[in-house]
């Protein structure tokens, strides 16, 4: 790219800054950082170029569960700020409409239906949209069943948060009543 030392280092400090990644931890070995971490470092990586749009596969997958809560708050909290399209790949419906303001739903590579979260919930293409089938289990297993695989894809453009807290509180509401 050509860039000069100073401009890679002033980006590296502003993505350290943005992921809450710490300065320290730059010199370390991958197997040395978190799982969060290293989650951190792939955005770091990602943004790097300050790229238009993000495209994320299952960016959060390979976490516990605690962790992945943290980092689905941090990374919202992000996208915010970044003001970019970001565009995230998941076997995890809720996942997707935490971070997306459109959610497009596909059974084997094709799509089943695309709309906001609400409208999935009030008026679905298909009967599965909330079932079980829809969430990973612990082993990481991908949401397969007898009728096929399915993901979710959360769309979230610059500015689209409207609505945002009352979506996460009916997924909250969705996710205790099971």
């Amino acid at each position: 790219l050509g860039w000069a030392q100073p401009r890679i280092d002033a980006r590296l400090r502003e993505l350290t800054d943005l992921t809450n990644f710490p300065q320290d931890a730059l010199t370390r070995f991958p197997a040395e950082l978190s799982g969060g971490q290293r989650q951190r470092v792939g955005l770091m990586r990602a943004l790097m170029l300050d790229p238009d749009a993000l495209l994320l596969d299952e960016p959060l997958g390979a976490l516990d569960p605690m962790v992945r809560f943290d980092l689905q708050t941090e990374l919202r909290e992000i996208f915010d700020t970044l003001e970019k399209t970001v565009v995230l790949v998941t076997h995890d419906l809720f996942e997707a409409a935490h971070f997306g303001d459109d959610i497009v739903l596909m059974r084997d590579g094709s799509i089943e239906q695309r709309a906001p979260m609400d409208t999935l919930m009030s008026a679905p293409a298909t009967p599965l949209p909330l079932s079980a089938a829809w969430r990973r289990g612990p082993d990481h297993e991908a949401a397969c069943s007898d009728d096929g695989c399915r993901r979710a894809i959360g769309i979230r453009r610059p500015g689209g948060s409207a609505g945002h807290h009352d979506r996460i509180q009916e997924i909250h509401r969705i996710r205790s009543s099971r």
